[in-house]
């Protein structure tokens, strides 16, 4: 290393300013200043030269000069916590860059810890040491504290509002009148784009340290799809650490983008096919072993659904076997009232709504002896939006006839191809396929069964890296045949459909996949490239 930087020096000039600067330095020192010169405008030019006598452009051209020092450098500029600290927080401050990997592959990202009023989801964001949008507070509950832990996604995050404007805030003002414990902590355990599962996951396996004496966990129509990662810079990625094989083609609420130009909605959280059963099956048993850690502890626990015109067949998959004190719903009136809104475009909670909401908690916590040993005493407004909130979601929630006369309105395709004419075509499409019709690992349709025979048509790729693999052919969970990927003549292909799928109207099509290509340089998965599916 040494040596390196001595030539570095002797190529500008034996004994020259620049020449003795470097072989003073060490790879880190130096590593320290290539990641000032890539921070730029952060660092004052003049404090540099002040400080070493250079300015960052002139090492850094020392530092390209020698292949040697050069790796040497980059790797100790890499390893600077320095840069990572500063140049993350500038990151966070320019784009929506705010999260950091999470170790735990069900959770898959948190925010990243100690960010300062970085601009996030139409709001500014300030994280504490947990990577957390919340105060910092202690890990092990302090003695004579009530904590509660608000769990969710982006509506517990409090997208789009100010940090003091979320239901937390306002829940533990409200409560703090009637608190028999010096202190009161109401705790936001929410990131956007976290599913149930995440969720879960991240309170169940640090509950008993956390000690919380009530749970409440809010869950919403988009918290069936994937959990996403995050990407190098910081910012969300495509793919999700739950589902790591799938690459970048998650099962989502958006099916086929870029197809339309506006979104166009699948059918997963409809729970009518076997995709969308299996998506409410996990769910739901991660929610039971969150509540089994919860009673664990003897802490309370309540789950909170805002499911709009599909409530009643979430509760039906989510809560079946839950005690009735146990889930509240929130009514689409609630949903649907403008000034709860951050704007039209986006339905999250203003603070104004986020407001109601804990004004109606409160009168549920009453109501319910959520807090045992508290006297809560909820005022009319409280015990109006109760019953304007919950007790009127309650009822939506329980009137499953309703829900069968919405789904009743929509199309169900028999017939899906690609390019997608229409939106209903599109809509089949729940994970896995894109707009041109390059398959995933795992991909899935929902479809209306029409016949006893599925018919697949499509490409193989002719890729080397495919020779061997198999993709094996679904529908809901039965397995009805095999597709070679290295075989030309492997389609179009037809599958006898077998028996126990009669009277099914409904299912899922799904392609699994042993191995694949890569569709571009990023490392995009890719099988196949399908042209049609459809029933005979």
């Amino acid at each position: 290393m040494i040596a390196a930087m001595t030539e570095v020096g002797q190529a500008w000039g034996a004994g020259g300013r620049l020449g003795g600067i470097v072989r003073r330095l060490s790879a880190s020192a130096l590593g320290l200043v290539l990641a000032i010169a890539v921070m730029g405008p952060l660092v004052p030019r003049r404090a540099l030269v002040q400080w070493i006598g250079v300015t960052p452009s002139e090492v850094l051209a020392a530092v390209v000069a020698d292949p040697s020092l050069r790796t040497d450098v980059v790797q100790a500029f890499l390893a600077q916590p320095e840069f990572h600290a500063v140049v993350g927080k500038q990151l966070a401050r320019q784009v929506d860059a705010v999260y950091e990997a999470h170790l735990d592959p069900e959770v898959g990202r948190i925010l990243q810890p100690g960010l300062d009023q970085a601009q996030s989801l139409g709001a500014l964001v300030t994280s504490n040491g947990l990577g957390l949008r919340e105060r910092p507070f202690e890990i092990r509950k302090p003695a004579e504290t009530t904590r509660i832990v608000l769990l969710g996604d982006s509506y517990v995050f409090g997208y789009g509002a100010p940090a003091d404007g979320r239901i937390g805030v306002h829940l533990e003002r409200l409560l703090r009148p009637f608190c028999p414990t010096p202190r009161l902590e109401v705790l936001h355990f929410g990131v956007s784009s976290w599913n149930i599962q995440a969720e879960c996951a991240y309170l169940r396996r640090q509950v008993a340290v956390m000690d919380p004496d009530l749970v409440i966990q809010l869950v919403v129509q988009n918290d069936f799809v994937d959990c996403l990662g995050v990407g190098g810079t910081g910012a969300m990625s495509a793919f999700s650490p739950q589902a790591r094989l799938r690459g970048e083609t998650g099962i989502g609420n958006n099916a086929m983008r870029g197809a339309f130009p506006r979104p166009v909605w699948n059918h997963i959280n409809l729970g009518l096919d076997w995709e969308s059963r299996e998506r409410y099956r996990r769910a739901a048993e991660a929610i039971g072993e969150l509540v089994v850690a919860v009673d664990a502890i003897g802490a309370r626990y309540l789950l909170v659904q805002s499911m709009g015109p599909i409530a009643a067949r979430a509760q039906q998959l989510l809560a079946a076997d839950m005690e009735r004190g146990r889930y509240a719903s929130i009514s689409n009136a609630f949903n649907d009232a403008a000034e709860n809104w951050n704007s039209v475009d986006d339905r999250h909670w203003n603070s104004h709504g986020c407001e109601r909401v804990a004004q109606g908690l409160l009168a549920l916590i009453d109501e319910r002896d959520l807090l045992p040993g508290w006297s809560v005493e909820p005022s009319a407004r409280a015990l109006l939006e109760r019953d304007q909130i919950f007790a009127a979601g309650e009822r939506e929630a329980e009137d499953i006839e309703a829900f069968e006369h919405w789904v009743a309105g929509k199309t169900f395709v028999s017939e899906f191809h690609v390019p997608p004419d229409s939106v209903e075509v599109a809509a089949a499409a729940t994970g896995g396929i894109d707009q041109h019709g390059n398959v995933a690992p795992y991909a899935s349709l929902c479809m209306r069964r029409a016949g006893q025979t599925l018919v697949i048509d499509g490409q193989v790729l002719g890729r080397p890296a495919l020779i061997g693999a198999r993709m094996e052919v679904f529908v809901d969970e039965l397995s009805v045949g095999r597709l070679a990927l290295d075989d030309p003549a492997a389609l179009p292909a037809r599958f006898d459909l077998p028996r126990e799928l009669d009277g099914r109207a409904i299912v899922s099509v799904r392609l699994r996949s042993d191995d694949h290509a890569y569709l571009n340089a990023m490392g995009e998965p890719v099988c196949l490239r399908l042209e049609s599916v459809r029933f005979e």
